[in-house]
């Protein structure tokens, strides 16, 4: 791999959450770094206005369900590469894209639950469980199938699961399920 970039960081980069649930399953870790300090989360969130281009051609991606099983499995939220960089800060860059608003959600959602817990002084409880087990508060729409809305506020076009469409109040753009 280039620069010691894992299988799992090349199916999130491609929006594979499928993909990235077998790997993680295999035994891949989450919060493993490449030579620039990227984890599958940054990779994830580095090149967010192509999945437009990837769903018209047919490929199932939805870089919002990668990125909430990767937080689910215990990628570290707000991990920074050797050059400072944040996967927030990738999704940020790239707000224009619904998909990056998604993303940027979830990260934040993340980062605040990691934040809200340090702040706690009790110790961890004694049967916590498994790193790789999804908490409780995680998405249930993380393995869902992505499709094409148009967000009515903006006009903007979002390729996200259908629940998350739903509770954001986008419209369909075809009217296959």
């Amino acid at each position: 791999m280039e620069q010691g970039r894992t299988a799992l960081m090349l199916a999130a980069n491609n929006g594979r959450a499928d993909l990235c649930a077998r790997l993680l399953d295999a035994g891949a870790r989450a919060a493993s770094t490449d030579g620039a300090g990227l984890t599958a989360l940054h990779s994830a969130c580095v090149d967010l206005g192509l999945v437009a281009e990837k769903v018209e051609e047919g490929i199932a991606c939805d870089p919002a369900a990668v990125v909430a099983l990767l937080l689910a499995r215990g990628a570290p939220a707000a991990a920074e590469t050797v050059d400072g960089q944040t996967a927030l800060a990738l999704c940020q860059e790239q707000a224009q894209h619904a998909c990056a608003r998604a993303c940027a959600d979830l990260i934040e959602e993340a980062i605040g639950t990691a934040c809200a817990a340090s702040s706690h002084a009790s110790p961890p409880p004694a049967h916590a469980p498994p790193a790789h087990a999804p908490p409780a508060h995680a998405p249930s729409w993380y393995n869902k199938r992505a499709r094409a809305y148009r967000d009515p506020a903006t006009g903007d076009r979002v390729i996200c699961s259908d629940e998350y469409a739903q509770r954001k109040g986008l419209v369909a753009l075809d009217n296959t399920s």
